[in-house]
């Protein structure tokens, strides 16, 4: 009884959740930005990730208010804490856009295996992007000149990253990728996203001949 009632709880919880979202979105729709920065504030104080996210869009789109690129980001990076994809991504766009300082070598980024060749690096980065949108599109390509084997190989990297967003995009592909790694440019910083074993090798997702 008292599991069913828990139960129950939550799922009401997660319905009025989502009905105040939606009211949130027709407000945006309609215009009524006002109606709608209060309506999803306190949601997105409460960790709400939708809200977060759409609270972010209208301080960087300026929607009824300045532009706050700086507070967009960190809605963005709190809803993508918590695994929304278009809050991830739209910390991707910013970087790239130009909305903020072009990314540096302190930015974080993905390693995600090596190949012999630039050739190869660039048609496996559009491979990876085919398969994986959701983590990869908007990321930028790195390669990054090494050995394998006592023969010339590159480490193929997604740059530019926010350090949340580095660490989302390897725990989604880490059942797929299970060499992604966690690196902070221009450091030795290197840890695992998942399990932050920081020895861990790459699998290299094309090995050089």
């Amino acid at each position: 009884g008292i599991l069913l009632l828990l139960l129950g709880l939550i799922v009401t919880s997660n319905q009025s959740l989502a009905a105040e979202n939606n009211v949130a979105q027709s407000l945006i729709k309609r215009g009524d930005y006002v109606a709608a920065i209060a309506a999803l504030e306190p949601l997105a104080d409460k960790g709400q990730p939708q809200a977060q996210y759409l609270l972010g869009t209208i301080f960087a789109n300026g929607d009824g208010v300045g532009v706050d690129d700086l507070k967009a980001l960190r809605l963005f990076r709190a809803a993508a804490a918590k695994g929304h994809k278009l809050a991830r991504q739209q910390i991707v766009a910013m970087f790239h856009s130009g909305s903020l300082p072009e990314p540096s070598p302190e930015d974080w980024h993905v390693q995600l295996g090596t190949v012999p060749s630039e050739q190869v690096g660039e048609r496996e980065w559009k491979r990876l992007v085919k398969l994986y949108p959701d983590q990869l599109t908007g990321v930028q390509m790195g390669l990054v000149a090494t050995e394998h084997g006592g023969k010339q190989a590159f480490l193929l990297h997604g740059v530019g990253l926010d350090e949340v967003v580095a660490r989302a995009i390897c725990a989604d592909l880490v059942n797929t990728i299970q060499g992604c790694r966690v690196k902070k440019g221009g450091t030795k910083t290197d840890t695992n996203a998942v399990d932050g074993d920081s020895t861990k090798s790459p699998t290299p997702t094309e090995q050089p001949n």
